[in-house]
This record gives structure tokens, C-alpha cells and sequence, in this order.
């Protein structure tokens, strides 16, 4: 809902705005109105008083011829007086009229004032009341922030409360169980039955070592129990060894016994045979067995020592380990009562250790939900002081807003104050734009029309200026607007208006036009232009001087268009088109100048936008041929071909071949002149290679207009045609004319020295017939000076033309520059200009613009003039 109620306050607003331009516009004319009528009576004022003094001089004169003889002279003062008496009657109606309707008007006025203070204070009170609604939205949110944050700290608050509360059951809780006597009794005992536990474990522990040492012994007993064992094992071993080497040592005394016998038989042999190897042999082996005894004796000795020694200790382990048994068993027999006494006090400490840890935790149960309590208390507080301070934040937040939203309101009347002025006025120069100019316009058709009155509008372009802006930038471009606009102020009065219509266009406002009362129509409007005249002779004359942009001096024209209102239009889109049609046809036909609306511009002007069309069209159709005008050489006694002009021609559809002067004008102005300059450049340069191939190698020369030379990149475009038609740069001249270094003469200088720094050379044109200072060109680079056909057509029979142009051939010479006569028609012409030592002519008289065939007709016959 309130999204809607704002929606519905801002087009409300915006419609109170709309009324409100309405109404100030309204009253703007209305002003413009009274002040118009405020004039008007003025001037009936004096007219009625002039004819109240006629009335007077009347009456004065009319008693004087009543007191003479002569009464036809009464008779006719008598009606003059009738007629001066009924002038003045209408003349004071006419001032009751028209102060009826200044007060009128008045009325009118102060009721639109009204109206503009009512639609004001609606449309403040719609902003103020927008403005109050959102700072009263901006305030209602920040209130329900405060609300909420009130309502967190009264919510932290009452858990404070809660956990104070159950902090104090806690505290007091605690304290109870600390009075408890009976538990402080109890905890006392079982402090004392754990002192007692501890001595009795403490001497359980001793014990219980002593316990461990006996174990230790016992353990050591029995492992000499086992060593024991294992000596009984070793022992049986032995006994078994024993008795096998005592087996092995009866077996070895039996052997002995049977080898002494067989000894003895072998000595009774031996004593019977005489023999005694075997005596010796049987000796041997009874000697070796003897040894084997002995050895086997010694063994049994050891191994009844040890047999002995081992008896020994297995006894005294067996003692030992008794020993250690006794031990064990008294120690056994102690612990087991130290032990069921410790079961008991355990059994006991474990009791009173279980209600000690129930206390224990109940102390910390109540510790711990005092400390929670302690939390949330905390937490309460931080809650609280959260609050508070968003609280605050939302106000200080509240105040930023509502110094935003001031600032915001300020900002946006600066801005629509802003967009007011921009618009009705032009930013560049400070004029009234066109919608101002337009409002005035409108005010002042009315008057005319209401109470036939006359106004004349001027529309100002100034020429080439888009020629200048691409030359020298908007940059300088703008600060040119900005001090042509200064000098048209200072060129008019202050009852008219100057405006800026667009890039290079203005407008002047002529509504103060008396031209008294002239019965005939052409009187009339001989007696307006007349008026007109003297105000656009004004403004030229005040562009004469030369404007200084970026350090540079530059010289302006403009073309000026006048519609008289209301015979040239009877609204203001009327006026201003039949404006731009007369100023177009200054442009049209020369510049410079200023031409009042006819009723035959517009077609002409309708046929220029044609003429710019068809040129595009004849461009892309292949409609223009290139014609060459050849240039003849007059040494030697005779006429030679040494060069060519390249002249464009238009085979138009309808109207057949037409030459430059038809549409050169219009491609100028609208920039086709670029593109059919670069067409002219090419087919010369191709036609030229052609030629070389032939082994005509002459000259020719292009014309080039004050944009070509303003192009950028002129001097590549033709270095590169150059270049790829193979054409040496001195075989081709650019023609300059002569006027056009008065422009910018140092633009015009920089580029003659990159023509002739590329090596291509400069032919001056129309040489005599406008204003030059040569001292501002290069010569260097310049090789041709071109006398124009003006001077030509009076030689030699007019005194005048011959001295000119016997003074130019002159100058060439003394420059050291090729004098060409152009327009030459007749043989009288080429002797004198052959007696004068003209270097060059061509014309008629030599041939007429030809196609390349005929000139390669031409080189092929080796065709001379006569001279």
C-alpha cells in the first residue's frame, strides 16, 4: 500500500512539474505580450497626442480663417478639423483598446502568477510531503529497529532477573550444605579413615614388598630348583657316560689282556722262529691301548667330581628353596589378614568416597549453574547494551538519512535548474537555443499576424566551417562558435534576439521593425529590406576581421538568409525553413553574402538535394569521364603538345554531358568532392602510364578545391597513385588558385611544402582575378603561373588587360615560374602572347577538352599550331 501511495505521489508530482514548465512558459509569452502592448500604447499615445495637437493647431487655424473674408478656406479647415476630431476619437479608442488589453493581458498575468505560486507551493508541498514520507518510512523503520532492540534488552533483562534469581537459590543452597555439621563430621572421619587406609596401605605396601622380595627368592629358588632338575639330568648323563666308559674300559682291559697274551705268544714265536716284527707290532698296539685306558680313567675321575660337585649344589638349592617356601608361606599367611583388613577400610573409604563425590558434585552442579547463571546475566547485559546501541545507530542512521535526503533535495532543484536552463540555452556560447528561439518566434508571428506588425528572421551559417572543423578540431572548432557568437551580439541591437540554431548555424530575430506606413506592397517590403539590409550588412562587416583560434588567424564569411514575417510565413516552421532556403542559396551561388526567401528558392533548393543524390548515384554508375584540355608551348615559332588540364565531365542521363560548374559547387559543399577528386587522381594517373608507353611523356595537372587541400592525407593519396602507376612525381601538377592562401595562409603554405617535398609540383590558377600575397608561398615548389581567361579575353585589342597581362608574364619571368594563358581563342591572342614571351597557352583557339585518344592522335601526327 504504500508502495502505491508513492508511486501515486511521484507521477503526481510529475504532473504538477509538467503544469508548472506549461504555466511559466504561458507566462513568459504573456510577459512578452504586455511588454509588446505596453509599446503599442505607448506609440498610440503619441500618436494621440500628436493628433491632439493636430486637432489644436487645427482649431487655432480654423478661428483664424473664421475671422478672415475667405470661407471655403474655413470649410475645408472645417473637415480637416472633423477628420483630425474623428482620428482622434479612434485613436483614443484605439488607446482605451488596446490599455484594455494590457490590463487584460495584466489580469492574465498575475492570475498565470497565481496559478505558477499555486502549482509551486502544490509542487512543494508534493515534495515535501514525498520527502516526509520517506523520512517518516525511513523513521518508522528506524522506530521498529528501537522496538526491537527495546524489546531484546526487556527479554535480557527478565533472563537476568531469572539467572540472578536461581544464582541466589544456588548461593543459598550451597551455603546450607556447607553448614551441615553432620556432613563436615562425616567428611572429617572419612578423612581420617583415609589417613588410616593410607598408613595401612603404606604398610600393606611394605609388607606386600617384603612379599615380592620373599616371591623374588622363592622365584630364584626355583629356578635353582630347575638348575637342580637339570644338574639331576646332567648328573643321570654323567652316571650313564659312567658306565659307559667304565663298559669301554673293561672292553679296553679285555683287549689289553688278549693283546699281552697274544704278546706272549708272539715272543714264544719269536723266540722259536726268530722273529720279531710281529713281537713289535703287538707291542705297538698293546702300548696303544694302555694309552686309550689311562685317558679313559682320567675322564671318569672328572666326571665323578662333577658328578660330586653338582650333588652338592643340587642340595643346597633344594635347601634354599625350602627356605624360601617357609618364607613365602608365613608372609602368605600375614598378607591375607593385612589384606582382609585393607578389603574392610577400602570397603569403607569407598562408602564415604561416594558421598564425598556426590557432595563434590553437587558443589559443583551448583558451581556450574552459578557460572551459567553468571553467563546469562552477562549475556543479558551485552544484549542490552547490543540494544542500546542500535538504538543509537538507528538514530544517527535516521539523521544521515534525513541530511541525505535534504542534500538530495537541494542537489535536484540545482539539477533541474540546471536542465531548465540547458533546455532553453545553448552551452557552448550561452544563446538561447532553438527551443527558445522557437517560443520567441511563435510570440512574435502572433503579433504580427494579430496586428500586422512585421519581423524578419536571419539564419547565419558560416562558411566552410565543417572544412575548418575537420582541419583543425572540434577543440578549436568550438572556441570559433564561441567568438563568432560574441561579435553577432555586438552586431545587433537589444530589442532583437540572437540564438543558436546548430553546429554553425544562428538566428537572428528582427521583431522591432518600423518602417512607417507605405500604402504600395513593393514600397512596403522595398522599405523592410532596406531595414533588413542595414542589420545584415552589420554582421558581415563585423566578420571582416580575422579570428585568432589556437594562435592561428583565420577569415570567416558567412551566408546569411532572411524570411520577413508574415509575407514570407505565417508560422514559425514556415519562416525558418524559407530561411534555410535562402541561406543555402547563398551557398549555393557564391557565399559571402546575405539573399531575401523568394518563391522560386525552394525548388532550386529541392533541386540541389536531387543534384546531391545523383552525384552519389553517377559516382557508383560510372557516369564521370575525365577529359583532358591540352596545353601548348609557344617557343620556337610554332605550337607544341607539351601538356595536359584534367577536366571532369558528367554524362548525365537526362541532361546529357554537363561540365564542373554544374555540380562542382554542391560536391564541394556536401564532401563528394574527396571521392570525385580521388576518381579524377586515378584516371589521370592510369591514362599517364599509358602514354609513357606510348612515349608520350608530357605534363598534366589537377585541380584541387579548398577541401582536397585540407585533407589529411592528400599528399599519400597521390604519392601512392604515383607510386603504383609508376609515374614520375615531376610529370604531374596540383592547381591551386590564387585566392585560396588568403584562407589560412599558413595551412595553405605547409601544405605546398609536402606537395613539393613529395616532388610534386604547384601551378597557381586564375592568377589576376583575386587576392594574393605570393610572399606567403613557397616558390620553390611552385613551377606555373596561370593567367585567367578574364585578363586573356581583352588581348590585345583593351589597354588595360594587355598591361596586366604583359605585367604577369613579367612577374612569372622575374620568379622564374612558366607564365600559362588560359582561355586563349583567337591567333591575334597567341602572337601577342608569343610577343610577350608567354611560355604557355591553351584554349579553344588549340582545341577543345578531348578525350585520351585523341590526344594520343594528337602526339602520333605530331600536330603543331601555328603561331
Amino acid at each position: 500500500m504504500q508502495v502505491e501511495e508513492q508511486e501515486a505521489l511521484q507521477a503526481k508530482i510529475t504532473k504538477l512539474e509538467k503544469r508548472l514548465k506549461t504555466a511559466e512558459t504561458q507566462c513568459q509569452a504573456t510577459t512578452k505580450e504586455i511588454w509588446q502592448m505596453e509599446v503599442e500604447l505607448e506609440r498610440a499615445r503619441e500618436r494621440a497626442d500628436e493628433a491632439e495637437q493636430n486637432v489644436a493647431r487645427l482649431e487655432k487655424q480654423l478661428a483664424e480663417a473664421q475671422q478672415g473674408p475667405d470661407s471655403s478656406a474655413s470649410d475645408a479647415l472645417q473637415g480637416k478639423l472633423e477628420e483630425a476630431r474623428l482620428n482622434v476619437q479612434l485613436l483614443e479608442q484605439e488607446k482605451e483598446t488596446a490599455d484594455e488589453a494590457r490590463r487584460n493581458a495584466e489580469e492574465a498575468l498575475t492570475a498565470a502568477e497565481q496559478r505558477i505560486e499555486l502549482l509551486n507551493s502544490e509542487l512543494q508541498a508534493a515534495q515535501q510531503s514525498q520527502a516526509l514520507q520517506d523520512s517518516v518510512e525511513q523513521l518508522r523503520q528506524a522506530t521498529d529497529e528501537a522496538e526491537l532492540a527495546r524489546q531484546e534488552r526487556d527479554q535480557a533483562q527478565l533472563a537476568l532477573r531469572d539467572a540472578e534469581e536461581q544464582l541466589e537459590q544456588l548461593r543459598a543452597e550451597l551455603h546450607q550444605v556447607q553448614q551441615n555439621e553432620a556432613l563436615q563430621a562425616e567428611l572429617e572421619t572419612a578423612r581420617q579413615i583415609e589417613h588410616q587406609l593410607r598408613e595401612a596401605l603404606e604398610g600393606l605396601r611394605s609388607e606386600n614388598a617384603d612379599a615380592a622380595q620373599l616371591r623374588a627368592e622363592l622365584e630364584l629358588a626355583r629356578q635353582d630348583l630347575a638348575e637342580t632338575d637339570s644338574l639331576r639330568e646332567a648328573l643321570e648323563a654323567f652316571r650313564q657316560e659312567a658306565a659307559f666308559q667304565s663298559e669301554e674300559q673293561n672292553r679296553l682291559l679285555g683287549e689289553i689282556q688278549e693283546l699281552r697274551e697274544q704278546l706272549e705268544e708272539a715272543r714264544m714265536r719269536a723266540a722259536t722262529a726268530g722273529s720279531s716284527t710281529e713281537v713289535s707290532r703287538l707291542q705297538d698296539n698293546l702300548q696303544l691301548h694302555q694309552e686309550k685306558a689311562a685317558l679313559l680313567q682320567q675322564r671318569l675321575e672328572q666326571l665323578q667330581q662333577r658328578f660330586e660337585l653338582s650333588e652338592e649344589k643340587a642340595t643346597l638349592f633344594q635347601q634354599k628353596a625350602q627356605e624360601a617356601e617357609a618364607r613365602l608361606a608365613e608372609n602368605q599367611s600375614r598378607g591375607g589378614a593385612a589384606e582382609s583388613e585393607v578389603r574392610g577400610l577400602r570397603d569403607r573409604l569407598e562408602r564415604m568416597e561416594s558421598r564425598v563425590r556426590d557432595a563434590d558434585r553437587i558443589f559443583e552442579q551448583s558451581e556450574q549453574q552459578m557460572r551459567e547463571a553468571e553467563q546469562k546475566q552477562q549475556e543479558s547485559w551485552q544484549r542490552v547494551r547490543d540494544a542500546e546501541m542500535r538504538a543509537n545507530q538507528a538514530l544517527v542512521e535516521n539523521k544521515k538519512l534525513s541530511d541525505k535526503l535534504a542534500e538530495h533535495e537541494k542537489r535536484a532543484q540545482e539539477s533541474d535548474r540546471e536542465t531548465q536552463r540547458l533546455a532553453f540555452q545553448d552551452p557552448l556560447t550561452g544563446l538561447p537555443n532553438i527551443n527558445l528561439i522557437s517560443q520567441y518566434l511563435e510570440f512574435t508571428v502572433k503579433q504580427c499576424v494579430r496586428y500586422r506588425r512585421v519581423a524578419a528572421l536571419l539564419v547565419i551559417d558560416i562558411d566552410r566551417f565543417k572544412v575548418f572543423n575537420e582541419a583543425m578540431g572540434f577543440k578549436a572548432g568550438d572556441e570559433l562558435l564561441a567568438k563568432v557568437a560574441e561579435r553577432l551580439q555586438q552586431a545587433i541591437r537589444e530589442t532583437d534576439s540572437l540564438g543558436r540554431k546548430g553546429e554553425d548555424e544562428f538566428i537572428i530575430l528582427l521583431s522591432e521593425l518600423n518602417v512607417g506606413d507605405h500604402n504600395h506592397p513593393e514600397a512596403r517590403r522595398k522599405a523592410i529590406n532596406q531595414h533588413v539590409e542595414v542589420v545584415a550588412n552589420r554582421v558581415m562587416q563585423m566578420m571582416g576581421p580575422p579570428f585568432t583560434v589556437q594562435g592561428q588567424k583565420f577569415y570567416l564569411h558567412v551566408s546569411i538568409g532572411i524570411a520577413i514575417c508574415p509575407d514570407d510565413g505565417e508560422t514559425p516552421q514556415q519562416l525558418l525553413e524559407n530561411g534555410d532556403t535562402a541561406m543555402y542559396h547563398v551557398k549555393e551561388t557564391g557565399r559571402n553574402r546575405h539573399q531575401f526567401y523568394t518563391s522560386d528558392l525552394r525548388q532550386r533548393q529541392e533541386k540541389r538535394l536531387s543534384l546531391d543524390m545523383q552525384l552519389r548515384s553517377a559516382l557508383e554508375r560510372g557516369e564521370f569521364e575525365v577529359r583532358y584540355h591540352p596545353v601548348v608551348s609557344l617557343a620556337k615559332g610554332k605550337g607544341t603538345l607539351v601538356g595536359v588540364e584534367a577536366l571532369l565531365r558528367w554524362n548525365h542521363r537526362i541532361d546529357g554531358t554537363v561540365g564542373p560548374d554544374y555540380f562542382l559547387p554542391a560536391a564541394e559543399e556536401t564532401g563528394m568532392i574527396i571521392p570525385i577528386g580521388q576518381y579524377v587522381l586515378n584516371q589521370t594517373c592510369t591514362q599517364m602510364r599509358e602514354w609513357l608507353s606510348y612515349g608520350l611523356r608530357i605534363f598534366a595537372s589537377i585541380n584541387l578545391s579548398k577541401r582536397q587541400l585540407l585533407q589529411a592525407d592528400l599528399v599519400e593519396c597521390i604519392s601512392r597513385e604515383l607510386s603504383q602507376n609508376g609515374i614520375p612525381p615531376e610529370v604531374l601538377y596540383v592547381e591551386i588558385a590564387e585566392g585560396f592562401n588568403t584562407y589560412n595562409p599558413e595551412m595553405m603554405d605547409q601544405v605546398i611544402n609536402r606537395l613539393g617535398n613529395a616532388g610534386i609540383r604547384v601551378a597557381i590558377d586564375d592568377f589576376g582575378v583575386g587576392y594574393s600575397n605570393l610572399s606567403k608561398i613557397n616558390l620553390a615548389y611552385t613551377r606555373v603561373l596561370k593567367i585567367d581567361r578574364s585578363i586573356i579575353e581583352g588581348c590585345p585589342t583593351d589597354r588595360q588587360s594587355s598591361t596586366v597581362c604583359i605585367a604577369a608574364i613579367n612577374l612569372a619571368s622575374s620568379l622564374g615560374l612558366l607564365s600559362l594563358a588560359e582561355g586563349v581563342e583567337n591567333a591575334n591572342q597567341v602572337k601577342f602572347l608569343a610577343k610577350y614571351g608567354c611560355a604557355l597557352a591553351q584554349g579553344y583557339y588549340f582545341a577543345e577538352p578531348v578525350t585520351p585518344a585523341e590526344i594520343t592522335n594528337i602526339h602520333r601526327s605530331k600536330k603543331t599550331w601555328k603561331i
